[in-house]
Formats: structure tokens, C-alpha cells, sequence
């Protein structure tokens, strides 16, 4: 189970299909993160993901 708490923008993720990318922004909720994926337009909004949809992280740079 991935500790929401400890997500960090910057941060790296993978989701449930494989989709790679970076937390932008962890709302403190546990449920809740802001996330780009690696192949997304960088002009585009970040997606909002829920918690079961992460199935992994790794700590950004810092």
C-alpha cells in the first residue's frame, strides 16, 4: 500500500496500466494527488488520481 502522506511534487509514480509521470501536487487528504504523466502535453492540466490507482512511487530528486 503507497503512504499518500509521503508523496511529494516531484515525486515519481506509476499507475495501475502501466502510466508513468510525477506527483505536481498532493491535496493532504490520503486520497487525492495532482499527477502528469511522462508522455503528456506539458501546457496541459494535471490529471487528479486517486490512491488505489498508484502501484508505485519513488522519491523525487531532493
Amino acid at each position: 500500500m503507497i503512504d499518500l502522506f509521503q508523496i511529494r511534487p516531484g515525486d515519481r509514480l506509476v499507475l495501475v496500466g502501466g502510466v508513468t509521470g510525477c506527483a505536481v501536487e498532493n491535496f493532504g487528504d490520503g486520497q487525492w494527488v495532482s499527477f502528469r504523466a511522462d508522455d503528456a502535453d506539458p501546457e496541459a492540466e494535471p490529471e487528479l488520481v486517486h490512491s488505489q490507482d498508484i502501484t508505485a512511487h519513488e522519491a523525487g530528486p531532493g
